[in-house]
């Protein structure tokens, strides 16, 4: 039997799933797709359409058969495939102690709660902020908690290659998933931008500078302190 995991309104999870039931499922129509993540048929569409506008994912529709084409630079497919299968979860903030276990956070858009910052999604000020490049001195996409986005990070220690990364709060901060491999010594990094090589060298000069809005990064960092101040965590 298929499980189906649901998922609020508003949780990133919802089109990671529609995303994957779409690339999962033979002659994937938007009937066939609504019941494999236990959507509604506008909401598949519409997250379909969210997908391609934001974060660069290519589907192509032929009669009513939808086609994933290209995951695009953002979303890593294997999360996406975890969230339809239901295991992709943010679990209790409490442990059976009743204290914060802060490995495993449960975030989201809760009810009943007075603080702004429990409203914020994983990524949600992540992919705001394009596709400039971050110096990690100014911040690290703290927001993407989960794991979920892929970035191109910059090492001096590895000359002008170019890494493509997962981000963890925790264990190898950077992570290159094709060589098995953890970055050090990364200074800067960005989102990853569509039909980007995983390998890729410097086209110009070393970056130097936060090419991104102030604005954005002050939202992130002001997010950062709440986070953990709420789970515990240590400082990244």
């Amino acid at each position: 039997m298929t499980v189906i995991a649901t998922y609020p309104k508003g949780d990133l999870r919802r089109m990671l799933a529609v995303l994957a039931a779409i690339e999962a499922t033979p002659d994937a129509t938007l009937v066939k797709v609504a019941a494999r993540t236990g959507l509604d048929k506008k909401t598949v569409t519409h997250l379909a359409a969210q997908a391609s506008e934001q974060a660069g994912v290519t589907l192509t529709k032929t009669g009513p058969i939808y086609t994933l084409d290209d995951w695009g630079p953002v979303f890593n497919p294997a999360g996406a495939h975890q969230a339809l299968a239901g295991a992709l979860k943010a679990p209790d903030t409490r442990t059976s102690t009743g204290g914060p276990d802060p490995a495993t956070p449960a975030m989201g858009r809760q009810t009943g709660g007075n603080d702004l910052w429990s409203t914020v999604w994983p990524c949600e000020l992540i992919l705001p902020l394009g596709h400039g490049w971050v110096a990690c001195s100014d911040a690290l996409p703290w927001n993407d908690y989960q794991g979920e986005l892929e970035y191109i990070v910059y090492s001096p220690a590895y000359g002008g290659d170019l890494h493509r990364c997962t981000f963890s709060l925790s264990g190898a901060r950077w992570y290159d998933e094709r060589q098995a491999l953890g970055i050090s010594g990364v200074t800067h990094w960005r989102l990853t931008r569509r039909d980007e090589p995983r390998d890729s060298t410097l086209d110009g000069p070393p970056p130097t500078v936060t090419q991104v809005d102030g604005e954005r990064l002050a939202l992130l960092h002001q997010w950062w302190e709440w986070y953990r101040h709420h789970t515990g965590i240590e400082e990244a």
